[in-house]
């Protein structure tokens, strides 16, 4: 996507004005802790997307960005703390300027319109993740399972197959509850159907034969099933002067108040929502307790350390927070129970209004059929209200804002109801009785209309139940089909994650690692030298827990953003990663992501020293950092390698420093080498290595590496090998000769007053001995360090990385 031409930081954080110079490349900030380089790492983050994660999540209580992202002598002007940068879009070559206040932070500006920086930045806005600090390396290996899912599937923009799972299983919920209506449809229009035709119990059978009875009277062919019903002569084909049957309108007005008054059924509703409510009364916590319940088992499933993730508060011990939770997690599982016992009575109560509102619209239509406005308005009315409530009645927390009342009121018919249901009885029973015959073709009229109704509701139903069927089938397709692109996905993170891993770590040669999906988690198993698969918090020292979440991060991100991932800003992740895995560290950046612009900061002189040795920075890309105050913000300097800081020292008369730094680097420098060339140091049972040794094994190695170079050339007869080997090992001993001269007045036994005495005249040719000492052993061509290729555990030469320094270490068999 992009790299950073140069930025300048105003008035942000801890840095008072301060301009860098990138050139796209990458760059690298040192400086002891305190003096500001983080503050390099918030400006950069907050310019690219608008937030700073260091002021935000866990811990940071009320620390915001707009009252803490100033610097604090100007935190009453946010207008004029800005981040201003040059940006680069990596593929098109297009640059563009960026600025952002902390003013308006969700504001970025753009003072050119560079089409591919704009749409770059777009994207980086849902990929903040280029900002690596150390306290987000092991948020992908130390996190509990579930968090670490929700880590990854954010980074890797997962979170929308989430969300579509979610979405699916929601419409399936949906779905269902469509059927299970549909299907309360039938059984509401199976004993309508009955009720008309007099049937206790519906059949299909004692339909068809309670039909051919009536059939009978009024001398009508039988019929032999349902359809044959429905697709018959209709039972009143003249047409009847009376609207409505009066046996018809009698059986609608019993049915409803049978099913309103039903002092029984009634009373052991209301008694067992009683018994539901009553802990409620008792225990007044469990009404917050079932809102709760998901919560507290969520706080579980994220507890990693002593602060609560629900709340942010800090606990004297994680197994106090626990406890804490475990003892609310059982108390919730009461809250979860008594939450059962209400839903279930809501439902049974629900499935009692629904009955009743069937009655009651039979009973309407009859009114409306007679001309009972006021009966029929009336029932209208109490439709309504039991449907609403019913509507509430489907979730517990619905039970529990209606209340016991107004729950019990609706079991009981209203007065102004019961009043018109008994005029309008008095009305149905004062209408002309009718023969046999005629209350009989009354009904089959009435039994046809309910047996459409019953048709029409069988067909919505067995259209739902297919769509439940297609739904769940969806789902459980889809979730199939998520969880083996997960699977495949993680497996091939997991290949990269120990390729990178190994690369640091090369004694864990053997080194495997697990990232299995389980739901929305992922569980991550990591091997332990050949012994166990276990959670990499289990034996790993923090340091190999480090270079585990430097190399998961870099793996997500190759895979996310392939050759988008062109920018990487890294504070201080090597902390706990001893000496020789951060020199590996270097060579894993250099080799794996040599496009990549690393912003990298760091406490560590020496393994700055390491990154310009290894060419992953440029000597002249760095910035030092000395102090850092209020007033002024970081004192810097730009830095090139540790020759120039000695150079400056002598060029200022500071013989004591210059030996010092020459003394500190070498230190490292030779130590390095030693285990660069395999040179054999001297078992120290303290510890206690000192430069001689270092120098002894590099210089014994080197010697050994020329007497091989020069056996192999006499083997194969090669002239013009015998004559650069010749060279290289005559320069060799004239370094090593010159290097003996002068080492005295850097070692250690020296007392620092003894430098002192020290002369600039005399300290420069021991600068110099050194200088071309190390040079030796690096390509003049490449500026690589040299190294030995081997082979089945023998040398077979000695070699820089583009080839121009190349000796045959390989004696003709």
């Amino acid at each position: 996507m992009i790299s950073v031409e140069c930025v300048r930081i105003e008035n942000f954080r801890g840095i008072r004005d301060l301009k860098l110079d990138l050139a796209s490349e990458s760059y690298l900030v040192v400086g002891p802790n305190g003096s500001g380089k983080s503050g390099v790492v918030d400006a950069l983050e907050f310019l690219l997307t608008g937030e700073v994660s260091r002021l935000a999540g866990s811990a940071t209580g009320d620390v915001s960005l707009r009252q803490h992202g100033p610097h604090v002598l100007t935190r009453d002007e946010p207008s004029i703390a800005t981040v201003t940068a040059t940006i680069r879009h990596a593929a098109t070559g297009e640059t563009a300027e960026l600025r952002r206040s902390v003013d308006s932070p969700s504001d970025l500006v753009i003072d050119t319109e560079a089409e591919s920086v704009a749409k770059a930045m777009e994207e980086i806005a849902v990929h903040p993740e280029i900002v690596l600090t150390r306290r987000q390396i092991l948020k992908f290996i130390l996190a509990t399972p579930n968090k670490r899912g929700e880590q990854i599937q954010s980074l890797l923009r997962l979170d929308r197959l989430t969300k579509t799972r979610l979405q699916l299983r929601k419409a399936k919920g949906t779905i269902e509850s469509s059927a299970a209506n549909a299907a309360q449809a039938v059984t509401n229009a199976k004993a309508e159907l009955a009720t008309v035709l007099g049937i206790d119990t519906y059949t299909d059978a004692a339909v068809v034969a309670e039909t051919n009875t009536k059939h009978a009277l009024l001398g009508r062919d039988p019929v032999d099933s349902l359809d044959a019903i429905r697709t018959s002569e209709s039972p009143n084909p003249g047409g009847r002067t009376q609207k409505v049957a009066k046996a018809t309108v009698l059986l609608n007005v019993d049915t409803l108040e049978t099913r309103a008054g039903a002092e029984g059924q009634t009373s052991d509703l209301g008694s067992k929502l009683t018994l539901a409510l009553a802990p409620l009364d008792t225990e007044p916590s469990l009404l917050q307790d079932i809102d709760r319940s998901d919560l507290v088992d969520l706080g579980l499933s994220l507890l990693v350390d002593d602060l609560c993730p629900l709340c942010d508060v800090e606990w004297v011990s994680p197994d106090e927070l626990k406890a804490h939770l475990e003892a609310k997690q059982r108390r919730l599982s009461r809250a979860v129970e008594v939450k059962s016992e209400i839903d279930e009575a809501g439902a049974s109560i629900a499935r009692h209004l629904q009955a009743v509102t069937t009655a009651v619209e039979s009973v309407r239509r009859n009114a409306s059929e007679l001309e009972q406005a006021q009966v029929a308005e009336r029932l209208g009315a109490w439709v309504e209200v039991l449907e609403a409530i019913r509507s509430e009645l489907v979730t517990p927390q619905g039970v529990i804002s209606l209340g016991q009342q107004a729950i019990l009121q609706t079991l009981d018919t209203p007065a102004e109801v019961a009043q018109s249901l008994a005029s309008f009885r008095v009305l149905a029973e004062a209408l002309p009785d009718e023969s046999a015959a005629d209350e009989a073709q009354a009904l089959l009229v009435v039994a046809q209309a309910r047996l459409e109704t019953l048709h029409t509701a069988r067909g919505l139903r067995d259209e739902a139940n297919s769509a439940r069927d297609v739904g769940e089938a969806l789902y459980e397709a889809y979730c199939a089909a998520q969880d083996e692109v997960l699977e495949n996905l993680y497996e091939s993170i997991a290949e990269t994650f120990v390729r990178y891993y190994r690369t640091m770590n090369p004694d864990e040669e053997s080194f495997t690692a697990q990232l299995e999906p389980q739901g929305q988690s992922v569980s991550m198993l990591v091997d332990f030298y050949g012994h166990a698969t276990v959670p990499p918090i289990a034996y790993h020292s923090e340091g190999h827990q480090d270079a585990m979440g430097i190399a998961m991060y870099l793996a997500l991100m190759k895979h996310e953003l392939g050759e988008r991932f062109t920018l990487a800003i890294l504070d201080d992740v090597v902390m706990s990663v001893d000496a020789d895995h951060r020199i590996k560290f270097s060579q894993l950046l250099q080799t794996e992501f040599p496009d990549i612009q690393f912003i990298i900061t760091t406490h560590d002189k020496l393994w700055a020293e390491e990154m310009v040795r290894s060419k992953l920075i440029s000597k002249d890309h760095r910035l030092r950092i000395n102090r850092w105050d209020v007033d002024s913000g970081p004192s810097v300097a730009s830095v090139g390698d540790f020759w120039d800081e000695i150079d400056e020292a002598l060029d200022n008369n500071k013989v004591p420093q210059a030996a010092w730094v020459l003394r500190h680097n070498l230190e490292w420098i030779l130590s390095d080498l030693s285990n660069h060339f395999r040179g054999m140091v001297p078992y120290n049972a303290t510890g206690a290595y000192s430069l001689g040794d270092f120098i002894s094994a590099v210089k014994g190695r080197i010697s050994a590496l020329l007497v091989k170079a020069t056996k192999a050339a006499n083997s194969w007869g090669d002239d013009d090998a015998k004559a650069r080997v010749k060279t290289v090992k005559d320069t060799w001993s004239d370094l090593s000769l010159a290097q003996e001269g002068e080492q005295w007045m850097i070692n250690p036994a020296v007392h620092f007053n003894d430098w002192a005495t020290f002369s600039v005249t005399e300290f420069t040719p021991v600068v110099e001995a050194w200088r071309k000492f190390l040079a030796f052993l690096e390509c003049d061509t490449c500026g690589g360090r040299i190294y030995v290729t081997t082979s089945d555990n023998a040398d077979d030469s000695l070699r820089c990385a583009c080839g121009a320094t190349n000796l045959n270490l390989r004696r003709k068999p």
